[in-house]
């Protein structure tokens, strides 16, 4: 099973998380979906503390690689937090 891509980084007070689904080339592979809730799943699994951190942009709320001939598939996402101040 291809594997769904993730590159963290924290610079400047903000994480920023891109994410990349594999892209599908034939109809029996599956379709993969990644949403909000599995992206934090993937950080508290990878020890960020989602407290210290505010949701500043998202690029889409959930990514797909299911596509139709009129909509292709969502297959790229950025997500970037800010740092809370105390």
């Amino acid at each position: 099973m291809k594997k769904i891509k993730f590159n963290k980084q924290e610079k400047n007070n903000q994480l920023i998380v891109e994410v990349e689904l594999p892209a599908r080339k034939l109809l029996p592979e599956p379709v993969i979906e990644f949403s909000n809730s599995d992206l934090i799943t993937y950080l508290e699994g990878s020890g960020v503390n989602l407290q210290d951190y505010e949701l500043k942009t998202a690029t889409n709320e959930s990514l797909t690689s299911y596509a139709t001939k009129g909509v292709p598939p969502i297959l790229n996402g950025v997500w970037t937090f800010d740092k809370k101040t105390k």
